[in-house]
């Protein structure tokens, strides 16, 4: 059996756990360390201003 790796980002190597949909390539393989760091990335914060 062959282990999927996360291929979120280029130098991660941790086996992927689930996958995640990216805006240009699709459902792309991803670990939860990855997956956890990428949601963080994409939070979008309210705009003070109102």
């Amino acid at each position: 059996m062959t282990v999927q790796l996360c291929e979120w980002f280029a130098l991660c190597t941790n086996p992927a756990t689930t996958t995640r949909r990216h805006p240009v390539l699709g459902n792309v393989p991803i670990c939860t360390r990855c997956d956890d760091k990428a949601q963080h990335l994409t939070v979008k914060k309210e705009d003070p201003r109102g």
